[in-house]
């Protein structure tokens, strides 16, 4: 460096901690969802003026920098390295100065701020390489370098020179959002308030989400007037092309490369709302795979009670997915112990501080000093500004706030700067190309006016008048106009429109980058949308001050130094903000319990008193290094391990137990489906026997009786284990050692993700059925649960209904019924065939009692585990019966048991009147048969009796009529299939005499009216001898018009009226106006191609071009894998006559997909299920059901009800012809 002097002392001035007038609350909603966005659906929230004490509120913004007179800005700062490079001044008025070069290279001076350097007149080298250039010199003397002779000069005398501000968290589809206010409500944890959980209100956004392309720059533009060049948005599969870097989408970076993060808003599936407080059993916990991207940002520990902490711990190994890794960056941390901290600086994650949104929603944020101290790095992240800060500048003003008044100047000036530089950087992947002002970066550049602050302050205390030029890539894309109209070439300065930003005339080059002006971009979005800047405070923006109500107020006094709630004299760190929150239970938090908090304890894990700072490579201070230590975040200096794997006692979840690859702590079957542990853990249980197997599905474990250590009796000691796709499939009588982790599945508690089963021994003892009644096991029996997964039996039932009403999720089964009015009979491992009547009666039946369906079911093993009663007269056929009287007729009847006869079995028969039927009065089934005919005569015509059989006590009966040849015939009955029908529809009627026809046959005659009809029909239709039954049909294409159908015999004639209309309308549904995201599950709503208002919740958009693994034909809509998960629209006109959609497999997660399809709130039929097989599946499968026949304005809703991802499309409907 040429001409280099040194100035160093203190860039920090003492601050002093100012009380304000005011108290302004304002209200936050914090992180949108999957995956992006929240699925909140209510307006909450206090008013911005509502809160404690308005007369004595600490201002956030209130003035407490060093006075800005004591320092000439003109003059090199304290600490700063001068370069003494004189600079042209810019005209009066203006802040800096274009001095344009005959080359492409540019030279930008000012006070440049290049990583642990100022440098006070010092001056950047950019290469003439756009769109991206490089810096080739930072510091002093770069005015020097052959490149600069000629350069373009950007002079700012004044200007504070830094790169350009990064966002790695924000969810930039819900920018439109205004300020939510939920008055003095503040939650625990982020699904009180995405889900009106535990008593609390539900936070929406309004506007809600805009993932178009005009809805995407309308965030981005708002981070650009505060100096941002990058940002991490969650911008799914939205189009982000233009302006500031997505580095979360690698189509989006602007030319960086190897940038990949991969944004994970609910890393434990939890988007349904999900909240354990221990166990691991979440819905979906992102797997190790997950890490390959370039960074991984989970959302993580968004609150302050156990079940915040709890999700740290399962994705840092306590569910078998260590997620806590070196490219790791967690959004949020606020429910994060010492130890949790200590563990992420071990494996080098970072943190990202989203500090207004987490205390305008929980009164409290991450605990940065506890951070800093461990060497964990943060970043800054705006969140969104439902409930978070508009743009950096204001996230930036917030940490820094937070720091002033309640951290105790924990962090530095330089440290805050670079929270938002360097550090989100690094965090990102992207610390090797911007982030920083040195050689070899791409040049991503905020001006800032430093005319009245120190260099630092200059970006952390900037309003949006004080940027003066933000470059990307060296190329300018907003500034001031006269900056502007010299960078830019003039045939493309139209693309850089003027505006006016605080008083100033700026150019913004949004139409230049990204094909949109601003008006096209404000037309685009909703009206109502928040601003895109404000020159002072930002209207209704949430607070910075940690407030919650009846426990503290976040203002200082003389008792209450950091405004905690807790009195100095017994606050352990009464200069530090540090209130109990729920996951530390009553007491401040202090690991190592010696009376300093852990935010303020310079050794908050070590147990040594002479400890004084935490040593990075041995973090607990117990003289063991982390790598060597066999506890590195738990104090344990004599390193004890009473089972000699790698865990010492001291966090070992089971000391005694030898934990190796693959292994797990013991689990008890006992304590988890008693419900004194919670599920969630990977565990082993050993010794367990096998008590039944469907094959390649699963099968069920029970703890051994003969066991007398483990062995508490029949109640609890059963358990159901998933295993499709299993390596080792255990059979019947296995005595085996299972490890795999426990969950909640829809109100069964099983054992699933199976790590390993280890057989002992086969052909082991089975333990001995329990023995119950229906009543006993049924849905809310008192034994259904204790006994779930458990060997029960039943004894002398009977079947009560063999068509039970399928349940949720379950799809039709033709083979599952009930018993005695209680409980099912399944055939999950076992298939009763032919499946029992109503009546049949089972001296037992044997199985493994099962929870599933939301219905308790006993699933049998095979025919040996029922015991049919029993058989019994099934039928008398025909009946009716007609008998002929003429000379030598004979009536055959044929009589049917439920299954073939045990035994010789005597059937009683006998008539009401015998003096008109003759037949036998005992007839006998013999052993084997099921079938049995019977012959019966008359001589009597024209009658009317009955006949019975009787076998044991069943009792069928069937009326008999008698006739001859000469016994009158007459129509009966005749009926059309529809008296409704289209044109060209063909219409079948049916006829029926009251007798059978006599030997010549019956001849019919057929008149169509009106008489002027061209319609071609029949003239007769014959019915055969012995015979009642005839049909014939009619093709109407003549038109639309009223028929009538006439049919004569003898005298007799019967009329059907017949209406043939014009074919029903017929409406599409193609999804293409769906605008929902593209990569989280979201709730919403969106207009559809006939101008209906669709509402969709826990669903994302899918295309062919983004998903195309997961489209069935351009845009539709994906329901998530579980939870509430619909598509309804209400006041649809015209009526429904018919319905049909496309559908198929999303994703390859195994779990059978299923539909619902209500109208009016009533359920129109389910479909069959699909997409149960592992891997991915492209069939299309076809929902259709017609003849629903609503008229009038309708509601229709489609529900998945069963497990796994699906993709709808392709959706018709046909309105209401009466």
């Amino acid at each position: 460096m040429l001409n280099a002097r040194s100035v160093r002392s203190p860039l920090l001035f003492p601050l002093t901690l100012l009380l304000a007038a005011s108290l302004a609350l304002g209200a936050c909603g914090d992180d949108p969802e999957p995956e992006d966005r929240p699925d909140v659906e209510t307006d909450a929230g206090p008013d911005a003026d509502v809160g404690p004490d308005a007369d004595v509120d600490p201002d956030p913004d209130a003035d407490v920098d060093p006075d800005p007179d004591v320092t000439d800005p003109t003059d090199p700062p304290e600490g700063a390295v001068a370069c003494d490079e004189r600079m042209p001044a810019p005209p009066t008025g203006e802040r800096c100065i274009v001095i344009p070069g005959s080359s492409d290279n540019i030279l930008i001076r000012g006070t440049i701020l290049a990583g642990g350097e100022v440098y006070h007149e010092g001056s950047l080298l950019l290469d003439d390489q756009s769109p991206n250039r490089q810096i080739t010199c930072s510091g002093c003397g770069c005015a020097d370098e052959p490149e600069a002779q000629d350069a373009t000069i950007i002079s700012c005398p004044t200007g504070v020179i830094s790169p350009g501000l990064i966002n790695p968290h924000d969810h930039i589809t819900y920018s439109l959002s205004r300020p939510q206010p939920h008055g003095e409500e503040r939650f625990d944890h982020r699904h009180d308030w995405r889900r009106g959980l535990r008593g609390h209100d539900q936070i929406d956004t309004s506007p809600g989400s805009d993932n178009s392309h005009e809805g995407i720059l309308y965030g981005e533009l708002r981070m650009l007037f505060g100096g941002a060049t990058s940002i991490v948005g969650s911008v799914g599969s939205g189009d982000a092309d233009g302006m500031l870097r997505n580095l979360d989408n690698t189509s989006y970076t602007e030319g960086l490369s190897g940038v990949d993060v991969l944004y994970r808003t609910f890393p434990l599936g939890d988007v349904n709302g999900t909240l354990r407080a221990s166990g691991c059993d979440y819905p979906g916990i992102d797997d190790e795979s997950r890490l390959s991207a370039g960074t991984y940002l989970p959302h993580v520990s968004e609150g302050i009670d156990p079940e915040a902490q709890n999700e740290f711990r399962c994705l840092s190994g306590g569910s078998g997915s260590d997620l806590i890794q070196d490219n790791t960056a967690i959004i949020h941390g606020i429910g994060l112990s010492a130890r949790d901290v200590a563990l992420m600086a071990q494996r080098g994650s970072t943190l990202v501080w989203s500090a207004r949104t987490n205390v305008d929603l929980y009164g409290n944020t991450a605990q940065a000093p506890l951070f800093k101290k461990f060497g964990v790095p943060i970043t800054l992240g705006t969140d969104w500004s439902a409930s978070g800060s508009m743009n950096m500048l204001r996230e930036l003003q917030c940490a820094d706030y937070l720091n002033r008044l309640y951290f105790d100047e924990t962090f530095t000036e330089q440290e805050l700067w670079e929270m938002v530089t360097a550090n989100a950087a690094d965090a990102m992947g992207a610390g090797d190309q911007i982030g920083r002002l040195e050689n070899g970066y791409i040049a991503d550049i905020t001006i800032f006016d430093g005319a009245d602050r120190l260099p630092y302050r200059a970006v952390i205390d900037a309003e949006i008048a004080d940027i003066v030029l933000v470059m990307r890539g060296g190329e300018p894309l907003y500034g001031d106009a006269e900056l502007i109209e010299e960078l830019v070439d003039s045939a493309e300065l139209d693309g850089c429109e003027m505006i006016d930003v605080c008083e100033r005339d700026r150019r913004l080059c949004v139409e230049l980058d990204a094909g949109k002006s601003l008006s096209d971009i404000r037309s685009a979005v909703s009206s109502n949308a928040y601003e895109l800047f404000f020159c002072g405070e930002p209207e209704d923006e949430p607070s910075c001050m940690p407030f919650r109500p009846n426990e503290y107020t976040g203002l200082s006094d003389t008792t209450d130094t950091s405004g905690d709630g807790i009195p100095d004299a017994v606050d352990n760190c009464p200069a530090f903000f540090n209130p109990i929150r729920p996951m530390d239970g009553s007491t401040q938090a202090d690991t190592n319990g010696n009376g300093l908090g852990d935010i303020c304890d310079p050794c908050p894990l070590s147990e040594d008193p002479s400890c004084t700072g935490i040593d990075p490579d041995d973090l607990d201070g117990d003289g063991q290094a982390n790598d060597v230590d066999n506890c590195p975040v738990h104090y344990n200096p004599d390193q004890e391990n009473s089972s000699g794997d790698e865990f010492g006692d001291a966090c070992s979840p089971c000391p005694d137990t030898f934990l190796g690859d693959g292994a797990a702590c013991p689990g008890s079957i006992y304590s988890l489906k008693d419900g004194s542990v919670a599920p969630g853990a990977l565990a082993t249980f050993e010794g367990v026997i096998v008590t039944a197997v469907a094959e390649g599905e699963s099968f069920f474990v029970q703890v051994d009786p003969n066991n007398e250590d483990d062995y508490e009796g029949a109640e609890y000691s059963g358990i159901y284990v998933f295993n499709r796709g299993g390596t080792v499939e255990p059979q019947v009588g296995d005595r085996i050692n299972l490890t795999g982790s426990t969950s909640l599945f829809f109100g069964q508690i099983q054992v699933a993700n199976v790590a390993n089963i280890e057989v002992l021994e086969s052909d082991y003892p089975l333990p001995e059925p329990v023995v119950v009644s229906p009543a006993d096991v049924a849905n809310d029996g008192p034994l259904q649960e204790a006994l779930e997964g458990v060997l029960v039996r039943v004894e002398n039932v009977t079947v009560t209904d063999n068509a039970p009403a399928a349940g949720p999720g379950q799809g039709d089964n033709a083979f599952e019924f009930v018993i005695d009015g209680e409980v099912r009979v399944n055939n999950l491992i076992y298939t009763i065939n032919p499946k029992p009547d109503v009546g049949e009666e089972f001296a037992s039946i044997t199985g493994v009692l099962r929870w599933a369906n939301e219905n308790s079911k006993i699933e049998p093993r095979s025919e040996l585990d029922v015991i049919s009663g029993p058989p019994y007269l099934a039928s008398i056929e025909p009946s009716p019966i007609f008998v002929s009287t003429d000379e030598g007729d004979v009536t055959t009847v044929t009589l049917t048991l439920n299954r073939p006869a045990e035994a010789d079995t005597d059937v009683t028969v006998s008539y009401s009147d015998e003096s008109i039927i003759a037949g036998p009065v005992g007839v006998v089934f013999t052993e084997g048969a099921d079938r049995l005919e019977i012959e019966l005569m008359s001589i009597t015509p024209d009658t009317e009796t009955t006949i019975s059989a009787t076998v044991d006590d069943v009792t069928l009966t069937a009326p008999v009529f008698t006739y001859n040849s000469a016994s009158p015939r007459q129509i009966e009955s005749f009926s059309a299939s529809t008296e409704t029908a289209f044109i060209g529809d063909q219409v079948q009627f049916d006829l029926a005499l009251n007798i059978p026809a006599g030997d010549a046959g019956e001849t019919v005659s057929i008149n169509l009216l009106p008489i002027e009809t061209t319609l071609t029909y029949p003239a007769d239709v014959t019915i055969a001898a012995g015979e009642r039954n005839a049909s014939f049909s009619l093709t109407f294409d003549e038109g639309a018009g009223d028929y009538t159908v006439e049919v004569t015999l003898g005298g007799d004639t019967l009329s059907i009226p017949v209406s043939i209309v014009e074919p029903p309308n017929e409406l599409t549904e193609s999804f293409d106006n769906f605008d929902g995201p593209g990569n989280t599950y979201a709730s919403g709503s969106f207009e559809g191609d006939a101008g209906f208002i669709w509402n969709y919740t826990e669903s994302r958009l899918t295309d062919d071009i983004v998903n195309a693994d997961e489209s069935i034909d351009g845009t539709g809509v994906m329901f998530a894998r579980s939870g509430d998960r619909a598509l309804s629209a209400e006041g649809i006109e015209g009526g429904i006559s018919s319905i049909r959609f496309d559908m198929r497999k999303a994703y390859t997660g195994q779990g059978a997909r299923q539909v619902e399809v209500f109208i009016n709130g009533a359920s129109i039929g389910t479909s069959e299920t699909f997409g149960s097989g592992s891997g991915a599946d492209p069939t299309i499968v076809e929902f259709f059901v017609e003849d629903i026949n609503v008229s009038g304005d309708f509601d229709l809703e489609i529900r998945s009800i069963g497990s796994g991802q699906l993709t709808i499309d392709n959706l018709v409907w046909t309105a209401y012809l009466p």
